[in-house]
């Protein structure tokens, strides 16, 4: 592999000697593309907001971790009311108090049982400035305990699920950026080859050129026919024609380069002096593909889809939950009292929940979670049939540019030295130029398929990032 791509590299430089590749005057389309990507606004901002993803996530796992808070009121009221007493008088009542209240509360989820447990205090205070009453109040403590008893253990696949999405997200990112790059990248190569042809064209124009005005002077003694001559110019023509249409095809696209890529690029690329090898392996690509374009989506299908179904069938149409709390508190006009003689209370109680006409419902839910998982495993093979046939035309695809570079650049080599020949034998008057003409067109397009062999390999590398986010010429994950 190493001997053929150093053969193909001197086949590339000695056919494309017109492409001046030096490390100080080209580029490479990793280079260009990682400066894009720190420039280009739509890249920048799919990347703040996979930050946001980020920084949601961390305030979503805050529920998981215990929750702790205090507050303090502090109401004031003063004012006059009017109060009817017994005997249909009316009377007005001077009210003057303070009732401020100090709490703090502490609650967790716990883990393996899906429950929760809380821990609350209070004191306030009752203070009547009009009489001078002051009345103190305290929940010393009070510890809660609530728990499911069906669907338990049901925040596992929660916690999951919510670590799966982000994962997801974070993929996605790269997948979007990946297929950003890859539309510049087609961009790019667009225009390099076909200012590449454009060069191919000129020489030829110049060749046309020389070969015409030798032609004349031949003409003119009598040592040339006029129909070589015609044809010739003819053919210069041609050739002019078709290299206008080329450089106003590229003008759009050199400006919207322009626009996009600004100082980042010189428009002179790498890649186009030789063929690039990718270091394929079927094994992989397939786990590669599915490892960041499905893998994770299924996992995430699985644990909704099954966790669904579980919760269906734990709950047999019922909520149940149990709940039992300890406290102790106390009401008194002192404070020392009220420290001293606190009251203890215990509860406990059996929360059931049972639908009487909604039954049917539960019934249809459990089935819905039934269809649900049996379409998840033939969306799974189908997945899989989908990534193995990819894989399979990926590979030969890549093969089949291997052998088609080769063959051309074999077919030019011969065709040099055909067209060396059949230029000496029509200078001897043994052959039309309409044959050497023939030859030299074929150079042509075997030099443009040459071009568009690279282009397309370039573009099958960045295609196979989109969908695995691995770089099989870098040799290595795009991230």
């Amino acid at each position: 592999m190493k001997n053929m791509r150093l053969k193909l590299w001197f086949f590339g430089i000695y056919f494309f000697g017109i492409f001046q590749c030096t490390a100080q005057s080209c580029q490479t389309l990793d280079q260009i593309l990682n400066e894009f990507s720190k420039t280009n606004n739509e890249l920048i901002t799919i990347k703040e907001k996979l930050k946001i993803q980020n920084l949601k996530f961390r305030i979503s796992q805050n529920k998981w971790k215990p929750n702790v808070k205090f507050d303090a009121v502090l109401p004031y009221s003063k004012s006059i009311e009017s109060v009817i007493s017994g005997d249909g008088n009316v009377n007005f009542v001077k009210r003057n108090y303070l009732n401020p209240l100090l709490s703090v509360s502490a609650s967790k989820k716990i883990p393996f049982t899906g429950g929760e447990i809380a821990v609350t205090g209070s004191l306030g205070l009752f203070q009547n400035f009009i009489n001078s009453n002051r009345q103190y109040n305290a929940n010393w403590f009070n510890i809660y305990i609530s728990q499911p008893l069906f669907a338990y253990n049901n925040m596992k696949a929660e916690r999951i699920k919510e670590k799966l999405s982000l994962g997801i997200d974070s993929i996605q990112y790269y997948l979007n950026k990946e297929l950003k790059l890859k539309k510049m990248v087609e961009t790019i190569l667009e225009y390099e080859i076909g200012k590449q042809k454009i060069k191919y064209n000129e020489v030829q124009i110049e060749q046309a050129n020389r070969l015409l005005q030798r032609m004349k002077i031949l003409l003119l003694n009598g040592r040339a026919l006029a129909d070589d001559t015609l044809l010739i110019s003819y053919n210069l023509n041609k050739i002019k024609f078709e290299n206008e249409e080329l450089i106003e095809s590229i003008r759009t696209k050199q400006e919207f380069l322009s626009s996009q890529l600004q100082h980042i690029y010189n428009y002179s690329l790498c890649e186009l002096a030789t063929l690039p090898v990718l270091k394929l392996d079927t094994t992989q690509l397939k786990q590669q593909y599915m490892k960041y374009g499905f893998q994770k989506e299924l996992i995430l299908d699985s644990f909704e889809v099954f966790e669904n179904e579980k919760k269906m069938k734990k709950a047999h149409g019922i909520n149940t939950s149990i709940s039992a709390g300890i406290g102790a508190n106390n009401s008194s006009s002192t404070f020392n009292q009220l420290y001293n003689t606190p009251s203890q209370r215990q509860n406990i109680s059996l929360n059931t929940s049972i639908p009487i006409t909604g039954w049917q419902s539960y019934r249809y839910n459990v089935e819905i979670a039934s269809i649900e998982q049996q379409n998840f495993q033939r969306s799974k093979q189908d997945i899989d049939q989908q990534v193995t046939l990819w894989v399979k035309q990926t590979y030969n695809q890549y093969n089949y540019y291997i052998k088609s570079y080769q063959l051309s650049i074999k077919k030019l080599s011969n065709m040099e030295t055909l067209a060396k020949s059949v230029y000496k034998r029509y200078e001897l008057g043994k052959v039309l130029y309409t044959d050497y003409n023939i030859v030299l067109n074929e150079m042509n397009t075997v030099q443009n398929e040459l071009l568009d062999i690279i282009k397309q390999v370039l573009i099958l590398r960045f295609e196979i990032r989109t969908k695995t986010l691995f770089d099989y010429y870098l040799e290595k994950e795009v991230f």
